[in-house]
């Protein structure tokens, strides 16, 4: 877990918990926030990248997917004057 779920204190203790319950504590990895925030971010960025490029961010081998897939969309913004806005839309 990274990112602000490593900053959600509660959220932290429940899957250690949990995870020592189940798995002597070995099925989780938590970075801590400090850390978290980057490593979010590196994950991100290199998810962009993937789609750039056209290649899959599924790594069958990794996740068990049956195939790789090509994730995410691109958005282009509107052009003002004030300079460029961006548009997203919500799943």
């Amino acid at each position: 877990m990274c990112g602000g779920g490593a900053h959600n204190c509660f959220l932290v203790k429940l899957l250690r918990q949990y995870t020592e319950e189940t798995c002597g504590g070995r099925c989780v990895g938590v970075v801590t926030a400090e850390d978290g925030d980057w490593t979010e971010a590196m994950a991100f960025a290199w998810m962009a990248g993937q789609y750039i490029r056209g290649q899959s961010a599924i790594l069958p081998q990794v996740t068990g997917a049956k195939q790789g897939a090509v994730l995410g969309a691109l958005h282009k913004g509107k052009q003002s004057n004030t300079g460029v806005t961006y548009e997203h839309t919500t799943v």
